[in-house]
């Protein structure tokens, strides 16, 4: 069978995960699988990006009006796409995040059959993820308690984009798979009601996710061996999305620690490294399953309590590691946690129960373990990721017969109900056609040159690619860039910054500047027009201003010193004399011989040394003539704005 999963991007997120994993063991089982996604993150050679086509001036409506990605005009030409042309099946998964216009789904349903995995509340509200305690969802929306729950807007459009929405599915064919029974009932009860669905649970890999010696993973990680370790877990860290509960896990362990239990509480995923306190460690971001894996195994019981949820992987692998779960009744958990017998599920929001919960398995041992073989053995029973991909199969052969039962029905909309910023698009029109006359066949095919020196015959070609010392380039790079397309000036993709040992620092970096575009960047495509009329100032790696668009990618990457040589070539300051400035100077020797001093706001920092070596003033003890690096990968931008007031030094960031 030829698959084609379809979602925002391939790497980042519990969605993204759940695909990758499905795509993995697929592919095992001899299906033709591919990925499409809004915005390619790794280098896997089964991901393709597509172009969004993100329009300024409805972007601009959008945000003003608070519409919900209807700015992303690309996905109205999907069906256009080879690889949607060859699929069998398409499964889509997160349908927002800035690439997938709503009212394009319907074109897309009406080419080939679509199976709809509902990871969260997007779908049936009028913007929102999660409504937590609003139900308004069930009837239309409008007078929005939280304009800011993620995906936000500034205007309440909410009752209208649920009508909207109501539109869009009326007037096309899915096959909906809730991951959980929660989600399913609120979407058989809300705008999906009419659409045919089964739920399947997120699978897990029990390979990777198994238990290990915790008190060699505990010494690996420099976790205290003689202590109750308390896991928790969230992109950014516990405490960086209250989400996900972090100031229910803060209660937890301050009562714990007061009544003198022995405790550790381990926070996986934020920036921060080692012992913040006697009662806190910090692991920091883990970059692999088996990294994760591996710090599962340190856990003693993992607390989450987070308030809005649907089927949370972390639940499932920290199981299958044979943690035990303390968690409340939020979303779909209860329906991963069997209360009593692998963990604990306390009522929502009840602190209380949580604190008597978490206490019964700190205080006993025996509890504890008996707790870790049963989640165990429900995990390898029911969440078995080869089982989930089985049950997927088998609905996408429901859905190909659904398709093929409901193909000749042609759900033209009434233009009378569709609003005015989506029919005066000629993009939707377009796809309106397609759906009475039938889709052309189409190739990835591009007329490019790849060059070299700059100075080849480029005279046929549409595009050009100039390659750069010291980049590195993934086999799929030129494939995917081609399958984004250039529509402007210059297409870039963002840039791996690579440590010594090959693994990622941080965050991408961009050849966009504050000043233009970067053309010193090897991960630049050319318009050939383009490229022929800047070509003395792009072989030279001039800066320069142009029409350009940015792609999200992880084909291409740089090491640290490679990159700093073409930011600055004399003496720095350094900005920030936190864990970022301490890794950086640890892994750039060109940084290491040209920085001179660092530069803090702390008070208390101002007079000493970081690395025993550079000496750390105020900005009132600067010389403005010396250029200052900013050394920080979460206030780059906020930091930049205050310098640009207080200080007249040339200002380097490294993200951009």
């Amino acid at each position: 069978m030829k698959i084609l999963h379809i979602n925002t991007n391939d790497l980042r997120g519990g969605a993204a995960k759940v695909m990758m994993r499905l795509v993995e063991q697929q592919i095992d089982l001899g299906h033709d699988c591919r990925v499409l996604v809004g915005n390619k993150e790794s280098d896997n050679l089964v991901v393709a990006p597509f172009d969004t086509k993100r329009n300024k001036h409805t972007m601009k409506r959008s945000v003003e009006e608070g519409y919900v990605d209807y700015d992303t005009l690309g996905a109205f030409f999907l069906s256009e796409n080879p690889l949607v042309q060859e699929a069998d099946v398409i499964h889509l998964h997160n349908a927002h995040g800035n690439y997938l216009h709503p009212y394009a789904l319907s074109a897309l349903s009406h080419i080939k059959p679509i199976v709809w995995s509902l990871h969260d509340m997007q779908s049936i509200t009028g913007h929102c993820s999660y409504s937590y305690d609003c139900e308004k969802w069930r009837f239309g929306c409008g007078d929005c308690p939280d304009l800011n729950e993620y995906p936000s807007i500034q205007v309440d459009r909410t009752a209208l984009n649920w009508i909207e929405k109501q539109d869009v599915y009326e007037h096309s064919h899915f096959y909906i798979v809730p991951v959980a029974e929660w989600i399913g009932n609120m979407a058989s009860a809300g705008l999906l009601k009419d659409l045919p669905f089964e739920v399947i649970l997120n699978g897990v890999d029990i390979d990777i996710y198994r238990p290990m010696d915790k008190q060699s993973m505990r010494r690996k990680y420099g976790i205290p061996t003689d202590r109750v370790i308390i896991g928790a877990v969230a992109n950014g860290g516990t405490f960086g999305q209250e989400r996900k509960g972090g100031s229910y896990v803060q209660a937890v362990v301050d009562r714990l620690v007061k009544s003198g239990y022995n405790v550790l509480l381990v926070n996986v995923g934020g920036e921060k490294k080692g012992f913040d306190g006697d009662h806190l460690y910090h692991v920091g971001y883990l970059s692999t399953e088996e990294e994760m894996a591996e710090v599962y195994n340190t856990f003693d019981l993992y607390l989450f309590p987070s308030i809005a949820d649907t089927c949370p992987l972390v639940i499932s692998e920290a199981m299958a590691c044979g943690v035990p779960i303390v968690t409340f009744a939020t979303g779909g958990i209860p329906e991963l946690v069997q209360h009593g017998k692998n963990g604990f599920v306390a009522p929502y929001k009840d602190v209380e129960e949580l604190y008597k919960y978490s206490e019964q398995l700190v205080k006993d041992r025996e509890l504890r373990h008996t707790f870790a073989t049963e989640a165990r053995d429900y995990c390898v029973k029911y969440f078995d990721h080869r089982l989930v991909t089985e049950k997927y199969l088998k609905v996408y052969e429901k859905a190909i017969r659904h398709f093929e039962a409901k193909k000749e029905e042609v759900l033209v909309f009434d233009l009378n109900f569709v609003p005015d910023v989506v029919k005066q698009r000629p993009e939707f029109l377009h796809a309106e056609h397609m759906k009475k006359d039938g889709v052309k066949k189409s190739s990835i095919k591009r007329n490019f040159a790849v060059l070299h020196s700059g100075y080849e015959d480029i005279d046929d070609v549409d595009a050009v690619f100039l390659y750069r010392q010291g980049f590195e380039y993934s086999d799929d790079f030129i494939e995917t860039m081609l399958y984004k397309g250039i529509n402007t000036d210059v297409l870039t993709s963002k840039t791996v910054l690579k440590r010594k040992n090959g693994k990622a620092f941080f965050k991408p970096i961009s050849a966009i500047e504050t000043d233009g575009l970067n053309t010193a960047f090897g991960s630049n495509f050319y318009s050939s027009a383009f490229f022929k009329e800047n070509k003395k100032s792009i072989l030279s790696g001039d800066v320069i201003r142009c029409s350009s668009e940015q792609y999200s990618t992880e084909s291409v990457g740089v090491l640290i010193d490679d990159y700093l040589r073409l930011k600055f070539s004399g003496s720095v300051y350094v900005y920030g004399a936190g864990t970022h400035t301490i890794e950086l100077l640890e892994e750039s020797v060109y940084l290491r011989e040209r920085a001179i001093k660092i530069i803090d706001q702390n008070p208390s920092l101002i007079g000493t040394k970081l690395l025993e070596h550079y000496e750390i003033v105020s900005l009132e003890d600067i010389h403005s003539a010396v250029p200052i690096l900013i050394s920080s990968a979460s206030f780059e931008e906020e930091i930049y704005e205050q310098l640009c007031q207080t200080v007249l030094n040339p200002l380097i960031k490294i993200y951009n």
